[in-house]
């Protein structure tokens, strides 16, 4: 209110009290809500897993110690995972070492899910496991992951399992997973530093840092695309594939001015590749799943499907479609032989069944 004194206007002491019950309501609703808008990441993120199925899965004549069926494919004689971290599908599209190994086997664009962000999608692509149930939903849980991961499986086979990565993270979440873990600094070449083994992962992460520095339109950007390329292209060099299985893939892509996370076409899709014995020949083939991953390594190195991929049985609703029959997409039946792909067929339809099975029992009112 107003009021008038020797024809002087000024404001009421009254509005004095009201303006210092606003500011305190301010202060206390920012000293409440800080703490809650800060922590909410770390959160969201339980590695325990949420609504996990397991299934139990066995490839006939694979178990520790046992021979290859000598009447089917063995296993590569070795085999490569490579993740380009922070590589989108259009830049790796313009890879000369990515078209070569497009001719030589398939690259698929690859949705990698939300959260689009690192340790997360690394999880997707060891599990075969969604994020929503995976539980690994940031970057800064470092606790171990309650779902098996297919460098777990290939250890307890007997193979030997190495990896080479400026981080740490996918030792922190399958510390059972590697033989030989090596964190060089990011000037390195991590494909000539790669240890020898049976199954190996080959992780650069100098292009996600430059996307987040300077964004994906930048030439700095394209200059890390440009070194990645050369050190494949090299590095392919190296390998028999005819003899040698190599997969090429990416957790996520960035947006033009740096930063990931969403479901952003160019920010959560990726290229993944397949070369090398039993990778059928496939130009311009459809996309797919980066749940399919870990499912496909399994396939290709003869060992069993990690016990928590996602498998849901089929229905009307897209939304419900696990991406699993691109395994036999992927696979040339005339190098594996009708009869294994036969069993992985059943084996895949066994996941099927005993997910729908649960579900049911855990939800019974949901279709």
């Amino acid at each position: 209110g107003i009021a008038f004194s020797d024809d002087k206007p000024h404001k009421m002491s009254s509005t004095k009290p009201l303006a210092y019950f606003l500011l305190a309501c301010s202060l206390l609703a920012w000293a409440m809500a800080s703490p809650l808008g800060f922590s909410w990441t770390q959160r969201l993120s339980s590695h325990e897993g949420f609504y996990q199925v397991t299934v139990n899965d066995t490839v006939s004549g694979t178990a520790p110690g046992a021979m290859n069926d000598a009447a089917s494919a063995p296993r590569p004689r070795q085999t490569v995972v490579v993740v380009m971290d922070g590589l989108g599908y259009r830049e790796a599209g313009g890879m000369r070492s990515m078209q070569r190994l497009g001719e030589l086997g398939q690259c698929r664009k690859t949705f990698v899910g939300g959260l689009s962000m690192s340790r997360p999608v690394y999880a997707v692509l060891s599990t075969g496991l969604e994020q929503d149930r995976t539980g690994a939903r940031n970057n800064d849980d470092e606790s171990p992951l309650a779902a098996q991961s297919v460098w777990e499986i290939a250890q307890r086979a007997g193979l030997q399992v190495s990896a080479v990565s400026e981080l740490t993270w996918w030792r922190e979440l399958f510390p059972r997973g590697f033989s030989v873990y090596l964190t060089p600094p990011r000037s390195a070449n991590y494909f000539e530093l790669s240890p020898p083994a049976d199954l190996r992962l080959i992780h650069p992460v100098y292009i996600d840092e430059s996307g987040h520095d300077f964004g994906a339109r930048s030439n700095e950007y394209r200059a890390l695309v440009q070194r990645a390329d050369a050190n494949l292209e090299t590095f392919l060099q190296t390998l028999d594939l005819t003899r040698d299985l190599i997969v090429v893939t990416a957790d996520h892509g960035h947006s033009q001015r740096g930063g990931h996370g969403g479901t952003q076409d160019r920010v959560a899709n990726v290229l993944t590749c397949f070369a090398g014995p039993g990778v059928q020949r496939l130009p311009s083939p459809p996309p797919m799943l980066a749940t399919a991953i870990a499912p496909a390594l399994s396939l290709f190195l003869r060992l069993p499907f990690p016990a928590q991929m996602r498998a849901a049985k089929k229905t009307a609703d897209a939304r419900d479609d696990d991406g699993l029959d691109v395994l036999w997409q992927l696979a040339d039946s005339a190098v594996f032989g009708a009869d294994y792909l036969a069993e992985r067929k059943h084996a895949v339809e066994n996941f099927r069944a005993q997910n729908a099975a649960q579900l049911a029992h855990w939800l019974p009112e949901s279709a």
